[in-house]
């Protein structure tokens, strides 16, 4: 497992550009990373499907059901938030669900296919993103948005 796990490593480095890893590899401790290099860690690790970390079966990569991002590009350079965009992209394509928790507007519409929005316990009825527009997110978000069920009621 040496041997894979600093390939995994390898590749984080590639496809992320997690700086400190290149000298230690999966030997280096993360709290030695800085910040942003720790996001990417993160991310890579979760987007990255590594099979070999995962179980004994190489021959397919690990396609994880639902990926809950949580600000996902919080503290990245541009250049690492085009490569995160592009992995959710691709595990999306792969059939992973994405649950997209963000801020970022632009962010939003680049990835999310439907949008809901949250306000104070209340979540907006879901709907592609193309039939929304910035303003009405808004004020979905601002709560002023008519039509807002509590999240309560939305499974039951």
């Amino acid at each position: 497992k040496g041997t894979r796990a600093r390939a995994f490593a390898r590749r984080l480095v590639e496809r992320f550009d997690v700086r400190g890893l290149e000298a230690q590899g999966v030997a280096t401790p993360t709290r030695s990373l800085s910040g942003g290099n720790m996001q990417k860690l993160i991310l890579g690790r979760a987007l990255t499907g590594e099979p070999a970390l995962h179980d004994d079966d190489e021959s397919s990569p690990h396609v994880p059901v639902l990926i809950i991002a949580n600000q996902p590009t919080w503290g990245l350079d541009v250049g690492a938030v085009s490569a995160v965009h592009q992995r959710l992209l691709d595990a999306a394509a792969a059939g992973s669900a994405i649950l997209l928790i963000s801020e970022d507007l632009e962010e939003i519409f680049a990835i999310a296919d439907s949008i809901a929005v949250m306000h104070a316990g209340r979540l907006s009825a879901a709907r592609p993103s193309s039939q929304w527009r910035m303003a009405e997110i808004g004020a979905a978000m601002s709560g002023a948005e008519a039509g807002v069920a509590n999240v309560e009621t939305l499974g039951a």
